[in-house]
Order: structure tokens, then sequence, then C-alpha cells
């Protein structure tokens, strides 16, 4: 009796010790989408991980991630700088084991921020599909239910104020392409860019500052229209037109009077910039060159009467400048250019003066343009598209 007791004994408490070690060894219930977000060399002002996942949440309105163990389905993602300038952004969707369900590719030639309403947009509507979305990445049957289990009786349509918006057309030009079905490769998924065009139109308004033309020297506003190309550079064509400067010139006169004149400039410039030279961002740097023609106009006093009348000279100019870009959003840029000017075609400005009583008459050089000259040109471009 005694010996019975001691193995029923035994055998309770080997019962008891391997029962916990079984619960522990138990696969964690499938929970919910991992999120596996990084940020490659050079892409560290980007969207982390973090970040990513909140403003996915704030859209589907649902604490959704999960510890890879737990998880229905993983995120994988990376954003990168891409070797063309800007930012590039991968993402996918695979099981536990690696097994892909299907992949989106998003860039912009701008700022990484351009990036994170449609990163948002793209992995919230896999994981909870909305009415009428087609971009989202198509997942096996049972794993789309098991995330729609997730949501139970909620409603699918997100608040409209949830924070991101998904990406409208008027500020994300281009559109994330429709799923392939499943049987065919999916297609290479077209990039998300300010434009879906290579070329863009902008307006210009520019300052500038030039020595040389006039005397001293002369400051002047304008604008004109700038065309982009995508790996070409940009193509700028301005007007400007020169405030009002004076040059005096003493004893012009047979009674020693001094004389003076008014210089003012008009401007038409052709200009050239090549694409960025900084690999992206919103700080840029151009090489730039210019052609200019316009002409001076000069109108003298207190000279002999004769040659107090309004004159006009033509000038023909070639420039070099380093052109400074700063994006302050998707469709306005801030730039500042300055460099030096040669001047082909010179003004001369000659008057004759009457030297005393015998009405005697010389030929003074009032003013000549110098042969090297600097320009630098402030100005702000607004997009037309």
């Amino acid at each position: 009796m005694i010996w019975r007791l001691v193995a029923m004994a035994l055998g309770a408490w080997v019962v008891a010790s391997v029962q916990p070690a079984h619960a522990q060894q138990a696969p964690p219930e499938k929970a919910g989408p991992a999120l596996n977000w990084t940020r490659q060399p050079g892409a560290e002002p980007c969207i982390g991980s973090v970040e990513l996942a909140s403003r996915i949440e704030a859209r589907v309105k649902k604490k959704i991630f999960v510890p890879a163990p737990e998880a229905i389905v993983a995120v994988e993602g990376y954003v990168a700088p891409n070797p063309s300038g800007g930012f590039r952004a991968s993402i996918a969707m695979s099981d536990g084991q690696g097994l892909l369900y299907g992949s989106r590719q998003l860039e912009t030639q701008g700022a990484c921020s351009e990036l994170n309403d449609g990163l948002v947009f793209v992995i919230a509507v896999t994981l909870r599909p909305e009415p009428g979305s087609v971009t989202g990445i198509a997942l096996p049957e049972n794993v789309a239910s098991a995330l729609d289990a997730l949501f139970g009786e909620e409603p699918t349509e997100p608040d409209p104020a949830a924070f991101p918006a998904a990406p409208q057309p008027a500020s994300t030009p281009a559109s994330l392409p429709a799923p392939a079905p499943a049987s065919v490769p999916p297609e290479r998924p077209k990039t998300l860019q300010r434009s879906a065009s290579t070329v863009r139109a902008f307006i210009e308004a520019a300052g500038m500052l030039q020595r040389g033309l006039q005397p001293e020297v002369g400051l002047g506003g304008g604008g004109g229209l700038r065309f982009q190309i995508e790996r070409v550079g940009s193509l700028s064509l301005h007007g400007t037109l020169f405030a009002q400067s004076r040059l005096d010139v003493d004893d012009v006169s047979d009674d020693g009077a001094r004389g003076n004149a008014d210089f003012r400039a008009r401007m038409l410039s052709l200009g050239y910039c090549t694409p960025g030279l900084l690999g992206g961002g919103m700080l840029g740097l151009e090489a730039c060159a210019a052609g200019r023609i316009g002409d001076v106009i000069a109108s003298a006093h207190d000279f002999d009467g004769a040659n107090n009348s309004e004159r006009s000279s033509l000038f023909v100019a070639l420039g070099l400048a380093a052109r400074v870009t700063l994006e302050l959003s998707a469709n306005v840029v801030l730039a500042l250019a300055a460099g030096p000017e040669l001047h082909l075609a010179r003004p001369v400005f000659e008057y004759a003066t009457r030297t005393g009583p015998t009405d005697d008459a010389r030929d003074v050089e009032l003013y000549k343009t110098d042969p090297l000259g600097g320009a630098a040109e402030l100005s702000i471009a607004f997009a037309l598209f």
C-alpha cells in the first residue's frame, strides 16, 4: 500500500512539471501583421518604422501591428537614395517563411517626405481594403480573411479626418498600378513622382544685381519662364528692366558747368542649367550659362543743347553662373545664381560740347561699358505643370 501511494504521488509530480513546459512551447496565436521597415545609408531623414506604423494605424483606426512570431503576414520594406536622384522605397508582403505575396516600389525625385502618404496608403489598403480601391497588394484568400477578422464588425471605410489622407491626383501625379492577377507576374509598378511628365514648366519672378553694364551697379527686376526637362536640365527665358543710375562729368561746357546723364537698361536672357549636381534632396546645385541681348539708354543733361537727346546702344553678353536651389515645396523653388559675364558688344556714349566762344566742339566719351562684368540673380519659381 505504501509503495502504491508513493508511485501515485510521483506520477502527479511528473504531470504537473511537464504541463507548464508544454504550455511555454505552444506556438503563439496569429494575431496581426508585423512591420519590418529599414532606412538604408543616406536615407536617414526619411520616415522611420515607429512613425510609419503609427500613421498606418491612424488610417485603419486600430492598433494592428504585432511581433513577428505572432504575425499573420509580414510587411517588409526599405527606403534608400535613388542613384538618379531622389529616393526609392520598396514594400513587400510575405508569410512567416518568406513566401512573397507581392510588392510595390515608389520613387520621387524630390524630398523623401513625398513618399510618406504613398507608403501609408499602399500598406493600409492592403491590410484593410477600402471600397473601390485596387492599389493594394493582392493577398491569398486565407490571409485576407484572417486580416479582415481583426476588424470584426467595424466599418471598413476609414474616417475622412484620419491622417494621412489617400494621395489625390493633384498632389501625387503618378498613380499606383492595380495588382496583376495571381497567375501572372506583376507588372513593373509606376513610380510615385511629382509629375507624370518628364517636362515641368515654371513661372519665375527674379531680381538682378549687375556690374559693368551701367555706371556703378545696376539693379533690376523681371521674370519669365523656365522649363525643366528630366535628366537634361532646364531652359529659361527672362526679361529684365534695370533701374536708372546717374553719372556726373566735370567741365563739359564752355562755362565749366557739370554735366550728367541717366542710364537705364533692358535685357532679354536665354539660359541653360544642368541637372542637379548634388544627387537629389531639397537643396540643389546647378551649373548655368546664358546669352543676353539688350540696350543701354542714356539721357544727357547740361551738355550742348543739340547733344542732350536720349540715345540707345546695343549690348550682347555671355554669362556663366553657379545656381543654388531650395525646394520650398514640390511646386515652389527658391534659387540664387551668381557668376561672371563677358560683354561682346559694348555700348559707348559720346557727346559733343562747346569749349569756348568760337563754338569749337570736341567729343567727350561720357561712358563705355566694361568688357567684363558680373551678375547675381535671386528668383522664386512656381510650377505651372
